[in-house]
This record gives structure tokens, C-alpha cells and sequence, in this order.
């Protein structure tokens, strides 16, 4: 999915960070499909690592982000195409509830709008 010029971006990237992050690297198997351009990014990753998959993405560098419904609501990420799996969401209590037309519009964002 990436060019040769952008895998060396992401690589260049990802040593930064790992060189300034020793203690919470990225892993060998996310570097590899980081190099290919497809990340995710959810609740259960460390913030800066999540921050780094933010940055790729708006860098233009990452093609395909795996998300949770907080990413595609809270964040300006310009993507072209936005698939949303499922009509429901887990509730707090762990009960099943439909998505808001308002949390829908957000999640399409701009792509939605093409």
C-alpha cells in the first residue's frame, strides 16, 4: 500500500520513537504492518502509541486504520472512506445499543461527505 520513499518515512518514524521510547516500543509485529500501512488504534494502546498512529495517519503515511468508535468521533482524520461494521455498540453496562445518527455523521466525517 506504500511506496518505497513513504515506507522509509515510517520506518525513520518508527526508530525515533523507539529510540526515544526504549521502555514502551513498538513491537516487531505492529512495526511490520506499520511498514505496509495499516495500523489500529484503540482504548487498550498506550497513548503515545496511539499518538504516533495519529500522526502517521494525518502524515498521510498510514492507509488504513482499524478504529474504535472514540477515534473516528474525537479526532480530525481526514479519511476518504469510512466502514462502520456494526449498527450497535456495547453500552456501559455491556448491554447492546444502537448507534445515534449524530455519533454516525461524526464517525463518517468527511468521507461521508463525498
Amino acid at each position: 500500500m506504500l511506496k518505497l520513499p513513504q515506507v522509509k518515512d515510517v520506518a525513520s518514524w518508527i526508530a525515533q520513537f523507539n529510540a526515544e521510547n526504549e521502555e514502551i516500543a513498538i513491537p516487531d509485529n505492529v512495526i511490520e504492518r506499520f511498514l505496509l500501512g495499516v495500523g489500529s488504534h484503540h482504548a487498550g494502546m498506550l497513548p503515545v502509541h496511539k499518538a504516533l498512529v495519529e500522526a502517521l495517519f494525518q502524515a498521510q503515511l498510514m492507509k488504513v486504520v482499524f478504529a474504535t468508535q472514540t477515534l473516528a468521533a474525537g479526532i480530525n482524520m481526514p479519511a476518504r472512506t469510512t466502514v462502520i461494521c456494526s449498527m450497535a455498540k456495547r453500552g456501559d453496562v455491556g448491554s447492546m445499543e444502537l448507534l445515534e445518527t449524530a455519533n454516525l455523521l461524526q464517525m463518517g466525517g468527511r468521507a461521508e461527505r463525498r
